[in-house]
């Protein structure tokens, strides 16, 4: 038998917050998960060989002590980010020479991994588990390469789709503008990470989106494309935020409470 780490990241617990781009305010409540990740993750695993082991490395909620004690088998410290390191994550981010980059993402999920006080254990196998996502398949449906590091698809930017689709070609070609010149990868939602991997995913991840990008302009050759598999291919883009564009992997479970505040977003307010 191999073991896996199922590490649970992003928001799993909050009532009426405001999302990190002051779009929109949100409840959240990862339990509303659980039986589906089981049914497509974590069965699955298991059929494959895997022990399956859990921890959360979440915001740091009301409940999250309590989340732990019930539902985690390994439990991992580290001090939440705040308001500080977020604004180190974004002024490095933003001084990268990449004019393709566009939108990161968030940094607070993956930068909690840069707030441990501990190395990871050592497990076979890491799935990075975004807690509000619920699966629409089975990780049997995907392509997985259980020796190199995973990502979902070639991510394009949210742009893409706020315009009508001709005048986003003109603009950027194709949706692959931002795969062939950025490496861009699908957000902090799911992620399957072999042990030799690991150490070099957690050191990036905060970037989200660019992860990949700074990994191989950093560690090239040594990491190369040749280390990477997208488990959906290479023939499609989505975007992860399925406020604008569905995919067909996940949806999210987080309930929009508020929207239109600091950009003017305007969505109906509904469950994603």
């Amino acid at each position: 038998m191999m073991d896996c780490l199922v590490i649970y990241i992003g928001n799993a617990y909050s009532e009426n917050s405001r999302s990190y781009d002051g779009e929109y305010r949100y409840s959240v409540d990862i339990r509303d998960n659980f039986n589906n990740h089981e049914e497509k993750i974590f069965l699955p695993l298991r059929e494959m060989g895997y022990n399956i082991h859990k921890a959360f490395l979440t915001n740091k909620h009301e409940k999250y002590y309590e989340f732990v004690n019930e539902f985690a088998d390994v439990e991992l410290h580290y001090d939440d980010i705040n308001n500080e390191d977020f604004e180190i994550f974004k002024d490095y981010y933003f001084k990268i020479k990449n004019r393709n980059m566009h939108g990161p993402g968030s940094y607070w999920s993956g930068g909690r991994f840069q707030k441990l006080e501990h190395k990871l254990p050592e497990y076979d196998l890491y799935v990075i588990l975004r807690g509000d996502t619920h699966f629409k398949v089975s990780i049997h449906d995907l392509n997985i390469d259980f020796d190199k590091m995973n990502w979902l698809w070639p991510e394009t930017d949210i742009n893409y789709f706020k315009y009508p689709i001709e005048e986003a070609r003109e603009i950027w070609g194709s949706e692959f503008q931002f795969w062939d010149h950025s490496w861009r990868v699908n957000g902090n939602a799911f992620n399957i990470i072999p042990q030799k991997y690991i150490n070099v995913f957690k050191t990036y991840f905060w970037a989200d989106h660019m992860a990949l990008y700074l990994m191989l302009n950093d560690l090239g050759p040594i990491i190369s494309i040749n280390d990477v598999n997208l488990m959906l291919g290479y023939d499609k883009c989505y975007t992860s935020d399925v406020r604008f564009c569905e995919n067909p992997v996940y949806k999210l479970t987080k309930k929009i409470l508020e929207t239109g505040l600091e950009s003017g977003f305007v969505d109906k307010i509904e469950d994603l």
